[in-house]
């Protein structure tokens, strides 16, 4: 049996165990389902960028984080010195959290 025969119902619920950024890392832009159960997934879930690398955030910020801002519902930052995670995110996304 290969990965992409089981169910999408079986996907999300082993989507649930699995961490979303390693999840974006390793299934986004793989395939149109893949990329379906993701969205799907982002609507019920978290970001948590708290314990990520700054290299791993960075490929997630620039690749990945303009094309499904819309879809996250929860956001997670934290900053070190060295990271400055939320510096990065607010003034690239300022436009999102502006009121209307």
């Amino acid at each position: 049996m290969q990965f992409e025969s089981l169910t999408n119902e079986l996907l999300l619920g082993l989507f649930e165990f699995i961490d979303t950024s390693h999840l974006i890392h390793a299934f986004f832009e793989l395939n149109s389902r893949f990329d379906y159960l993701l969205y799907v997934n982002l609507k019920t879930h978290q970001f948590n960028f708290e314990f990520i690398s700054k290299d791993d955030f960075d490929v997630i910020f620039r690749n990945h984080l303009p094309l499904l801002i819309n879809q996250i519902i929860s956001l997670r930052l934290s900053d070190d010195e060295r990271s400055k995670k939320v510096s990065s995110f607010s003034s690239t996304f300022s436009h999102v959290f502006r009121s209307s």
